[in-house]
């Protein structure tokens, strides 16, 4: 039997549906708190997998900058125009390119000023120094990160193959291309 309650005038309720008991509470703040500590580790872990994926893109862009820098160079610079000659070759660290054509010096690029391509060993980075009237005004930046530049012509075939070394997820990876070319490496 139901008994109203005299004030409100409303059946009273029993006592266990009044509210939570303490170990509903706990089990409700164990099971928040689990889930708050999964979806805590989701973006923890999808951001540093990003963060991950991001640098080891970013380190085979650079070697794909690089290699397609000094490919496009080497073609540019890859000529016999009136049979003059045309020079490619590391020297101390430089990678030389040296384009003969009529009376012009070696190593001048279409406004006559002399250009190098350098790659530094230590640093990593790939640039071309900018000279002016034989005066060292600087370097541009091609690609940094890098591990080695290697080159290697294949005489008979007319091939340079150029190898450069790149570190992704600390692991050495190398990325390869061949350029062929249509006069000889010195």
């Amino acid at each position: 039997m139901n008994r109203i309650n005299q004030r409100t005038g409303a059946p009273r309720r029993a006592k266990h549906l009044r509210g939570f008991t303490v170990i509903e509470l706990l089990v409700v703040m164990m099971v928040l708190s689990v889930l708050g500590g999964v979806l805590i580790t989701l973006v923890h872990t999808g951001g540093s997998g990003y963060n991950h994926t991001l640098r080891n893109y970013e380190a085979e862009n650079e070697a794909r900058t690089a290699l397609s820098y000094i490919t496009v160079k080497v073609r540019q610079n890859d000529e016999n125009i009136n049979g003059a000659d045309c020079s490619i070759k590391m020297e101390d660290g430089i990678l030389k390119i040296m384009k003969y054509i009529e009376e012009r010096d070696p190593g001048l690029d279409p406004w006559n000023n002399r250009f190098e391509v350098a790659f530094d060993l230590d640093g990593g980075k790939l640039t071309e120094q900018v000279y002016e009237n034989d005066e060292h005004k600087g370097e541009n930046l091609i690609a940094e990160g890098l591990r080695s530049l290697n080159f290697e012509f294949d005489e008979a075939a007319g091939v340079l193959a150029v190898d450069i070394g790149y570190n992704s997820d600390g692991r050495d990876l190398t990325l390869s291309g061949k350029v062929f070319l249509r006069s000889e490496l010195n």
